[in-house]
Formats: structure tokens, C-alpha cells, sequence
């Protein structure tokens, strides 16, 4: 999967699966590796998908199965699970929700759903039993790149190609509130339930920290170094 000791095509995305002890790994050659992270080994390979892989998501149970989750270039959302042996993948449903790509899926238990995003601008959430839309929304983005949902506040922050976070209320799906402050598309959120904070990342190495019961910025952190080739920031992880 390596040349010279770099991967021979750009990945798009990862997934741990921490109960298997593997993690997945996504690239635009159109397949999908699997790794025992213990060892770091190369346990099974999906090859020549139809579409490119842009986000991979593992639900550990989900009606008493293990799912995983392909979103694509496409606009399909994949659903497989995991069969006896964790090297075979066995096909549920392969379903053209959006018109553009696949950025992010998740399962919220707490509304027994499957939410997910796509370039096109929707955040729709799915029945995971029946594979069907329940309900959608645009998020006024110009397209989404990323969300996250905070159980604690019963919200789902979205932002995207715009300089806004949208806070959507899950069941009416109406705007609960706009977190403005960043001065250049931001392309990923995630909720810090422990602390009562939304931490955000705009394209041009700013970084933001929100309270969510006042919807106020409360720290900005500027990355000054400069990188080769495209000086920005590409991920953002919470530990």
C-alpha cells in the first residue's frame, strides 16, 4: 500500500474501530485497507469501488451488528456490515441520498438515526432500519463540511464554505443560533461536552473556542508556523 515509504494515492479519510483493533483507510485509488493497529498489519483491502471513498464511519452496535459506513464522491451513502470474520464485509445498502459528496456521517443514538452531510449543502438524517430519509435540511452553508452533536444540549453544529457555525435543533430543524467571528470558511467543529464548548478550525490556521450556553467566543488560538505547499490545517482531534 506504500512506495517508497509514502502512500502511493492521497487518503481521504480514517476510522478507528477500537473494539476490533483495527482502523480503516480511505484513499481516492477507490479502495478501502484494513489494519490491525496492534501490530500495524494489514488485515483485508476493499478494492475497486465504484465511487471514491470520502468518509468512513464505524458503528460498533447498531441493532446488535457492527456497521460501517461509506460515504462517497458521488452522493451515496454505503452501509456494510461486518460478518463473521472481520476481513469480510457484507453489503445492506448502497443509497444516492445527495447530489454532491458524501463529508461526514454519524449515528445518534439518542434519536436513533443516522445524520449526514454533503457538499451540496443538506444534512439529512436517516432510518437505519428502513435506509430512508426521515426528515432534511440546508444548512446555508454552500456546503457542508463538517458537524457535530452535542447530546448534552440537544444541538447539531454545522459549518462549511461560509464563515458561520449553524446550531440546528434536531427536531424542528429551525436555527437555534449563529456563531460568527472567523474570517475564513471553516472546515471543521467539534463539541467538548466536558467543558461546555464548541471548538472550531477555519481554513487559515484560526482556531476558536465557544461556550454553548453563551454562544460566545472565548479564546482564539492563530497558528503562526508556515507549511509546504498549502500553509493550512487540515484536521482537528479531541482527545
Amino acid at each position: 500500500s506504500t512506495r517508497n515509504g509514502k502512500w502511493a494515492a492521497c487518503i481521504t479519510d480514517s476510522c478507528l474501530m477500537e473494539d476490533v483493533h483495527l482502523l480503516a483507510v480511505a484513499s481516492i485509488d477507490r479502495r478501502i485497507r484494513f489494519y490491525d493497529y496492534r501490530r500495524w498489519e494489514k488485515v483485508s483491502i476493499m478494492p475497486n469501488l465504484e465511487n471514491t471513498p470520502i468518509c468512513l464511519t464505524y458503528i460498533p452496535t447498531l441493532r446488535e451488528k457492527r456497521i460501517f459506513l461509506v460515504g462517497d464522491d458521488c452522493g451515496r451513502l454505503s452501509m456494510y456490515e461486518f460478518g463473521n470474520s472481520l476481513a469480510k464485509l457484507i453489503p445492506l445498502a448502497n443509497t444516492h441520498y445527495f447530489h454532491n459528496w458524501v463529508t461526514k456521517s454519524m449515528y445518534i443514538a439518542e434519536l436513533d438515526v443516522i445524520l449526514a452531510s454533503s457538499l451540496d449543502d443538506s444534512l439529512k438524517f436517516i432510518d437505519p432500519e428502513k435506509k430512508k430519509t426521515r426528515r432534511h435540511c440546508v444548512a446555508g452553508h454552500n456546503g457542508i463540511r463538517d458537524f457535530d452533536w452535542c447530546r448534552t444540549y440537544k444541538f447539531v453544529a454545522t459549518c462549511g464554505t461560509t464563515r458561520d457555525v449553524h446550531l440546528f435543533n434536531p427536531y424542528t430543524l429551525n436555527i437555534m443560533s449563529v456563531l460568527t467571528g472567523h474570517n475564513a470558511p471553516v472546515q471543521q467543529v467539534i463539541a467538548d461536552e466536558d467543558h461546555n464548548q464548541l471548538i472550531t478550525m477555519a481554513c487559515d490556521k484560526t482556531i476558536k473556542i465557544w461556550d454553548v450556553r453563551t454562544h460566545g467566543c472565548i479564546q482564539t488560538i492563530v497558528e503562526e508556523n508556515k507549511f509546504a505547499q498549502h500553509d493550512t490545517l487540515t484536521a482537528l482531534i479531541m482527545d
